[in-house]
C-alpha cells in the first residue's frame, strides 16, 4: 500500500513469440501478460510518432494474462499498439 491504497507493479508485455501474436483469421491480436488484476488500455495508431492514439481495448489481466484482439481487420500495412493505465 501507499498512503492507504493498495498498489500494484503495473508491467504489461507482450511477447512476439507468442503463438497468438499476429494476423488469425483476419485481425491482429496478442497476449498482455503481467501482474494478475492489473488493467490495461491498448490504444493504436496508425502513426507512430503522430497519432492520434484511440484507445481499442481495455483489458483485465485477471490471472495474470489477457488476449488483446484488435476488433478492426487487419486491412492496413502497420499499425501501431502502446498501452496506459485507464
Amino acid at each position: 500500500t501507499f498512503r492507504g491504497p493498495p498498489t500494484f507493479l503495473w508491467n504489461p508485455t507482450v511477447s512476439p513469440v507468442d503463438s497468438d501474436f499476429g494476423v488469425k483469421n483476419g485481425k491482429f491480436g496478442f497476449h498482455i501478460t503481467g501482474t494478475p488484476k492489473i488493467t490495461v488500455v491498448v490504444e493504436a495508431s496508425m502513426g507512430l510518432a503522430h497519432g492520434p492514439w484511440v484507445p481499442v481495448s481495455t483489458n483485465s489481466l485477471a490471472g495474470g494474462t489477457s488476449l488483446f484482439i484488435d476488433p478492426v481487420p487487419a486491412t492496413n500495412a502497420s499499425a501501431f499498439y502502446r498501452f496506459r493505465t485507464p
